[in-house]
């Protein structure tokens, strides 16, 4: 049994960031926050639509009131789930979720190594709205315009800090902004695939205190050329280069090994940095080789390079730059995919604007309390899926508060 402390805890927590409650008090059945408790328990079980959400209070509403005393006797319906979740201000649940995460990476203190913050966006296919001017195949679903919402994560702790929706008539790189003005860390190194590689977030960064690490593709020819011809320079790499390579590692049908080297800033001409110049001290070259076991093939390595502020004059330079191409990748395997297969994103079919604005914070919130939960529920070297833990939250509401209550700090 989970002693009601718990919930207790979580409830003052929630309560402290002030949600507002745009319903008329004097109909007001379910109060906000309680219930707000209760859908978060629902996700963490996997339940994350309004019908789900009502038959998990429905199946479970006695040991949901044993632990959650403020909830009323009779069931919410799923068409009551749905009004408060559009109601809800977007604002306020994502700064619920970053003011948790912030509090988890505060006391977890400082680490050695500096953290990796990845920027990346992510739309759910099934989102769409509507149809794009001059459409002339309306059965062509990429007719449509879709929303599109950007993330900071931590790819080092794997946690969403925030998420930013981005708006009508700009770019991602505009959202990208905003999320990094949420945060205040000297002692991270940003990331981003070469679509946000740009001066006036690279400037930012800088602004911040913190270290970028940005993939330069054919969106700056004149650049990636020359930090191409760069490590072309056999006379250059002997002189200056710094080497590192990684462990070999096997897993899913593939053998791969990786290799990155890092050259000073001032290996490429002026002329060719333009405005880089004004904090740029390094440059990456990232090779990828594969062998895939399977069908024995060798694959083609893959080559990229990328742009950073981190200090040349580290010895270790080389290694800081691989850990920061490596763990980018969180991003896009340790998030958007378990969102897309563990939560369905991608099959969330919604129209109203602001629902699924929550209901992806939601899914984050719930991700986020999974993976602070994992290492509990892990054996050893063995470490539990998030999807097993929707699993055995979903036999539990007991089972859920708990493993959201190693997301939430605790009462002091």
């Amino acid at each position: 049994m989970v002693d009601n402390k718990l919930s207790e805890t979580i409830i003052k927590c929630m309560d402290s960031i002030k949600f507002t409650d745009n319903r008329q008090p004097h109909k007001v059945v379910y109060p906000l926050v309680p219930t707000l408790l209760v859908i978060s328990l629902a996700f963490i079980a996997g339940k994350n639509t309004a019908v789900d959400i009502a038959d998990y209070w429905k199946f479970n509403l006695d040991r949901l009131r044993s632990i959650i005393p403020e909830l009323p006797e009779t069931p919410i319906s799923h068409d009551t789930v749905l009004r408060l979740l559009k109601s809800i201000k977007f604002d306020e649940f994502d700064g619920f979720i970053l003011y948790l995460t912030q509090n988890i990476i505060e006391a977890q203190g400082l680490s050695s190594e500096k953290k990796i913050m990845s920027l990346d966006g992510q739309t759910p296919r099934a989102i769409e709205y509507t149809p794009k001017d001059g459409m002339k195949h309306p059965e062509d679903g990429r007719c449509y315009n879709r929303l599109y919402y950007v993330s900071l994560y931590d790819s080092t702790d794997k946690l969403v800090l925030a998420q930013t929706e981005v708006q009508d008539k700009e770019n991602e790189n505009k959202a990208c902004l905003r999320l990094i003005d949420l945060i205040d860390y000297s002692d991270c190194i940003f990331t981003s695939d070469a679509l946000n590689s740009q001066r006036a977030l690279a400037a930012k960064i800088i602004e911040k205190g913190g270290d970028y690490c940005l993939a330069i593709k054919d969106n700056h020819k004149t650049l990636r050329q020359a930090i191409s011809n760069a490590f072309d320079n056999a006379q250059l790499l002997d002189e200056q280069a710094v080497y590192y390579n990684s462990d070999t590692e096997i897993g899913h049908g593939r053998i791969e090994s990786r290799t990155v080297i890092a050259l000073p800033i001032t290996a490429l001409p002026k002329r060719s940095l333009g405005a880089w110049v004004e904090d740029a001290q390094t440059v990456f070259f990232a090779r990828t080789c594969s062998y895939d076991k399977k069908y024995g093939v060798y694959r083609e390595p893959e080559i990229r390079y990328y742009i950073s502020s981190l200090s040349f004059d580290n010895p270790a330079i080389a290694k800081a730059g691989y850990e920061a191409i490596r763990k980018h990748w969180c991003i896009e395997n340790s998030l958007h995919y378990v969102l897309d297969v563990t939560f369905n994103q991608d099959r969330a079919q919604i129209k109203n604007r602001n629902y699924i604005r929550n209901k992806l914070l939601l899914n984050k919130l719930a991700l986020n309390a999974l993976r602070c939960a994992q290492p509990a529920y892990s054996k050893g070297k063995e470490v539990i899926s998030i999807k097993r833990l929707t699993s055995i939250a979903s036999y539990s509401p007991e089972e859920a508060l708990k493993m959201l209550s190693y997301y939430v700090p605790a009462e002091e």
